[in-house]
C-alpha cells in the first residue's frame, strides 16, 4: 500500500519517495511508490500530473490493493529500488484543490439554506464542476443561483480556514469554517480566501435530485 502523504499535508508538493514496481497493462506504464504527495483521481476530484524525476506523471489513478498508480509515458529510466524525487505540478494542484474545496463550501451552504436538501455528490473537475443534492425543493431554481452567490460572497468575506480533522490516513474530514466535518480524502486550500472568484453558474431539477454548478474564473 502506498502511504499517501497528501491526506496528511494537502499543499505538499515534492517528496522524495522510493520506487516499488513499475506495471504495465493495456499499453499504459504506471509507477507505484512506498509513498506520494500526489493525489488519485477520485472523490470527485481529477488526478494530480507532475514529474517523478525526469519523467513526466500525465495522470495518477488508485489502484487495487491500496496502491497509487502515477501514470507515465514512459517508466524507461526508472527503475524497482530507485530513490526519486517528486514534483506536482503546482497550478493543476491548485486548480483542483480549489475547485474541491469550493464544492464543499457550496455543499455547506444548500444544507444550511435548504434544510430539506442533503449532499449526495460532487464533481469537482475544471470546466464540469457541480454538486448533486436529494430532497425536497420548494423554491424557485432560478432564484437559488442568486441567492447562493450571496452566500458565497458571504462566507468568503469570513475568511475562515479550511481544516483537516481525524486520523488523516483513517478517519479523515475536512471542516469548512465553522460547518459541521464531513468525511473526505480530497485536497484542500487552507482558507476561504483561496475561493475569492467562486460562484454558482446554474441550478437545475435533474430525476427529483437539485443539481448545482459553479465555477471559478
Amino acid at each position: 500500500m502506498t502511504r499517501k502523504v497528501y491526506l496528511e499535508q494537502c499543499e505538499r508538493l515534492e517528496l522524495q519517495a522510493t520506487v516499488v514496481s513499475i506495471l504495465e497493462e493495456q499499453g499504459t506504464e504506471s509507477v507505484v511508490l512506498d509513498q506520494t504527495v500526489f493525489h488519485p483521481q477520485g472523490g470527485g476530484q481529477k488526478g494530480d500530473r507532475g514529474s517523478i524525476g525526469d519523467v513526466q506523471v500525465t495522470d495518477t489513478r488508485h489502484g487495487e490493493g491500496g496502491e497509487v498508480l502515477h501514470i507515465v509515458p514512459s517508466a524507461a529510466t526508472l527503475r524497482e529500488g530507485q530513490v526519486v524525487q517528486l514534483m506536482v505540478d503546482p497550478a493543476w494542484r491548485r486548480l483542483n484543490s480549489r475547485l474541491h474545496s469550493g464544492g464543499h463550501l457550496i455543499a455547506a451552504l444548500v444544507e444550511q439554506s435548504l434544510p430539506g436538501l442533503r449532499a449526495t455528490s460532487g464533481h469537482h473537475w475544471p470546466g464540469e464542476a457541480r454538486v448533486a443534492f436529494e430532497g425536497s425543493v420548494q423554491h424557485d431554481v432560478e432564484s437559488l443561483v442568486d441567492d447562493l452567490n450571496e452566500a458565497i460572497r458571504a462566507a468568503l468575506m469570513r475568511d475562515e480556514p479550511i481544516r483537516v480533522l481525524g486520523d488523516p490516513q483513517v478517519s479523515r474530514q475536512i471542516q469548512v469554517g465553522g460547518f459541521a466535518p464531513v468525511g473526505c480524502g480530497g485536497t484542500h486550500v487552507a482558507s476561504l480566501a483561496a475561493l475569492e472568484s467562486l460562484r454558482i453558474t446554474r441550478v437545475s431539477k435533474k430525476g427529483g435530485a437539485l443539481r448545482v454548478s459553479y465555477t471559478l474564473d
